[in-house]
């Protein structure tokens, strides 16, 4: 005898199944409107994101099994991300939250670290207004996600303040966000340069700035321009699959 799933679990494949779909539209309606924009097009944009770590809070919590040295750099196989025990961004039960934010442009990577590891709106516009002209004040635009904060009233002031708008992005899709790859790219020195014992806040903050002048130093800095110079076949690819995750 065949058993039926039960009717919730039809329900919730089919609404996933239904998002999925909507969102492959939406990729390729904005790989369509981006199909015929130039190399250089693309050059003289920026690419932001956030991004986060999880650092133990003392020695004894460092003590824990947990990847080399004290940062808790999730990876597939370390079990689940941490949880939550109290406020957001400050008291999680693996380690505190620490977060940058992050632009890519064709001359590198830059980053300022994120009050108590939050994003809110206010947040984005002071680091709009306070880094963007000297990280991307020449760029004709800045492409980020849909995140609330980054979208909200004061953001929009900001950006319109630092003359670099933000563009249009598809939701769900940090394959057609080159500072994905940067990122990784960070995240791969700083397991290369973790110290084996505790490391203070200062010491990992000092090390994350560390980290990314030497990723946009001599002839590492070619790699991030070639991130940067991917998204004309980034653009391509996700028409060739009709919407669905490319292979960046």
């Amino acid at each position: 005898m065949i058993r039926r799933p039960p009717r919730s679990t039809l329900s919730s494949s089919s609404a996933a199944s239904d998002v999925y779909k909507r969102q492959k539209k939406l990729r390729i309606k904005w790989a369509q409107e981006h199909e015929a924009r130039t190399p250089v097009w693309w050059k003289n944009r920026g690419f932001a994101d956030g991004h986060f770590w999880y650092l133990a809070r003392s020695r004894l919590e460092a003590s824990t099994p947990r990847p080399r040295g004290s940062s808790v750099l999730r990876k597939r196989g370390q079990g689940a991300a941490p949880k939550l025990q109290g406020g957001k961004g400050s008291a999680y039960k693996q380690g505190k939250r620490i977060g940058v934010w992050g632009v890519l442009t064709t001359e590198g990577l830059r980053v300022a670290f994120l009050p108590k590891g939050r994003l809110t709106g206010a947040i984005h516009a002071a680091t709009v207004r306070k880094h963007y002209a000297a990280w991307a004040g020449w760029a004709q635009g800045i492409v980020h996600d849909g995140e609330r904060a980054l979208w909200a009233p004061a953001a929009k002031r900001a950006y319109e303040e630092a003359g670099v708008p933000p563009l249009k992005h598809p939701p769900t899709s940090p394959d057609l966000n080159p500072i994905e790859n940067a990122w990784a790219l960070l995240d791969r020195r700083l397991e290369e340069t973790a110290p084996e014992t505790f490391e203070p806040e200062n010491k990992f903050r000092a090390r994350v700035h560390a980290a990314t002048r030497y990723l946009n130093a001599g002839r590492r800095l070619p790699s991030l321009q070639r991130l940067v110079g991917s998204m004309r076949s980034r653009v391509q690819f996700v028409l060739r699959v009709k919407g669905a995750m490319t292979k960046y």
